[in-house]
């Protein structure tokens, strides 16, 4: 069983509203409770590649990292959520 198979588990065995969205699982990394709420907590990064898969680009060309940016900046965390919005984490990039 995977971590994400757990977390999965674990969000089904309490009750929640939680939006999860598809296509986005892989880049759940965690979940949170805010004011009695259950928010899912995604990864940038992984939400990247899943954005990137899913318009057809590569994240290794700029032209295709920069479309990725640009459909997950407007379409993903632009996006109306109901229940506030997305929780999103940025690792530290050691290159900085």
């Amino acid at each position: 069983m995977t971590s994400l198979d757990r977390l999965h588990e674990q969000l089904v065995k309490i009750e929640h509203d939680a939006i999860i969205f598809d296509g986005y699982e892989n880049s759940i990394i965690g979940y949170a409770e805010d004011n009695g709420a259950i928010r899912v907590i995604y990864d940038y990064e992984k939400l990247l590649e899943d954005v990137a898969q899913q318009i057809g680009v590569s994240l290794d060309k700029e032209d295709g990292y920069t479309q990725a940016c640009e459909f997950m900046s407007f379409n993903v965390l632009g996006s109306y959520v109901e229940n506030g919005p997305l929780i999103v984490t940025w690792k530290d990039n050691p290159n900085a």
